[in-house]
């Protein structure tokens, strides 16, 4: 396997591990009677869904007892962040970056 082939594979479980975070997120949303701020995010989650929930997320953490989840939340944004990063190092030149 290639480098291109494990970033591809690291990506997906990147992603997977972001969306399952997003998901309890909402469900945590439910959980505590703010089903408006859970159904407009599972409306808006192509256009911004994930952002709303991050953020809520962060809002409540103390009172929802969440920081684990938003933890890992935020680690998955930030290794998503490096990640683009790097492949863009590494790809950038023969992309004509």
């Amino acid at each position: 396997m290639d480098a291109v082939s494990y970033f591809k594979i690291a990506n997906l479980l990147l992603h997977l591990a972001a969306f399952a975070c997003y998901v309890a997120i909402v469900v945590e949303m439910f959980k505590h009677g703010e089903s408006g701020w859970g159904i407009a995010c599972i409306v808006l989650v192509c256009c911004g869904g994930q952002l709303v929930a991050f953020i809520y997320g962060w809002t409540k953490v103390g009172e929802w007892d969440i920081s684990l989840l938003m933890l890992a939340s935020s680690l998955c944004i930030f290794v998503g962040i490096v990640q683009v990063m790097l492949w863009v190092a590494k790809l950038g030149p023969s992309l004509g970056m």
